[in-house]
């Protein structure tokens, strides 16, 4: 279970205005894994308003950055303003500060990757609308598995429910439980090209190493396709080359930190076939020293005036196969069921097109 589902009983991108005025409809204090920023803006501030709003947004990932040292957490940006509630204690209640600041997700994912190092991963981001463009912002951290991280020169941790400097000690901790490289693997697609047999979509397989002082070894992929066939752009492989589903090959011997690894590959749709619109892919990605970790992307393809175009519904990058979400609601050894249920299809699909085959049916 997310931070997020514990706090709202839901998953954070299911989350509307009304669960966020719900909440603050009682007190709410700040905790280590809850943080409450208020949006005011005071036109007698130094400064323009919008260099004001930037100093508020860099505060954010100060908090998401001690965060991920610590246990992780959740912070909402655009809370009640706080009061003391008499105890010396400040609280959070009543009606929403809103944001009038428009934070685009792709924009804010790429400040949170170029600013905090190392990189973190399994950042979730939620806003919500409010209204007049106005806005409420969710930020989900996860505890890191490859802390400690830094923001700007500058390692911090949460404490007493508040953002602080960590300590030279702290930091010491966190770096000696540091025993895995962090691998990072994404598919990257072009556009279409459209020949008279078929219709071709450019794909890269993008493979980095996150960690400045562990290297990895051996490390693999495997990559997969579901409505549409895949071939490897590889010259040396033109005398034998194939239409496969399933490619799986060694990627590098050691990857450094900031050498990414990239293969080329075609997407291959027969338009003699039927494949239907759907197409998913999945990189599943490891190495001797760090544990396997996916990413899947679900589409369809759309044909216009401009030709064949696939469209990326869904986007699921770098999660570790212990973080999927059958083994949140799943016994142990249901999930095992699962997987062999999976393995058993899968043989079965596959079997008819063995090469045995030929000998037992010619």
């Amino acid at each position: 279970m997310t931070i997020t589902e514990a706090i709202f009983n839901k998953a954070i991108h299911c989350l509307i205005k009304e669960d966020i005025e719900n909440h603050f409809s009682k007190e709410q204090g700040e905790t280590d894994i809850s943080e409450y920023k208020s949006y005011v803006d005071y036109n007698n501030q130094q400064g323009t308003k919008n260099s004001r709003d930037k100093e508020k947004l860099s505060d954010i990932i100060k908090t998401i950055c001690a965060f991920l040292n610590s246990e992780g957490g959740v912070l909402i940006w655009g809370a009640p303003i706080p009061t003391d509630n008499g105890n010396k204690e400040k609280v959070c209640k009543g009606d929403l500060t809103p944001v009038s600041v428009k934070i685009e997700r792709d924009q804010f994912i790429n400040r949170i990757a170029s600013e905090i190092s190392p990189t973190p991963l399994r950042i979730n981001f939620q806003p919500i609308d409010l209204g007049n463009d106005t806005y409420c912002y969710v930020f989900e951290t996860s505890k890191s598995d490859f802390a400690p991280h830094q923001y700007k020169g500058t390692y911090y941790m949460r404490m007493d429910g508040s953002t602080r400097p960590a300590p030279h000690q702290y930091v010491e901790a966190l770096m000696k439980k540091i025993t895995l490289p962090k691998l990072y693997a994404q598919v990257l697609l072009s556009t279409a090209i459209e020949l008279p047999k078929y219709a071709i979509i450019p794909l890269i397989v993008c493979i980095r190493n996150l960690s400045k002082y562990i290297h990895d070894k051996n490390v693999t992929y495997a990559i997969n396709v579901d409505g549409a066939d895949l071939i490897s752009c590889d010259c040396t492989s033109i005398p034998t080359i194939g239409f496969e589903k399933v490619i799986t090959s060694e990627a590098k011997k050691v990857l450094h930190y900031k050498m990414p690894f990239v293969e080329n590959f075609f997407v291959i749709r027969d338009r003699d076939k039927n494949y239907g619109k759907q197409l998913s892919i999945q990189l599943s990605v490891w190495g001797d020293l760090s544990p396997v970790i996916t990413s899947q992307y679900n589409g369809h393809f759309n044909s216009g005036i401009l030709g064949v175009r696939y469209d990326t519904l869904e986007a699921n990058e770098n999660r570790y196969l212990y973080d999927d979400d059958d083994e949140n609601t799943l016994s142990k050894k249901e999930g095992i069921n699962v997987i062999n249920n999976f393995i058993i299809k899968k043989f079965k699909e596959d079997m008819l097109w063995l090469p045995i085959m030929k000998v037992l049916d010619p």
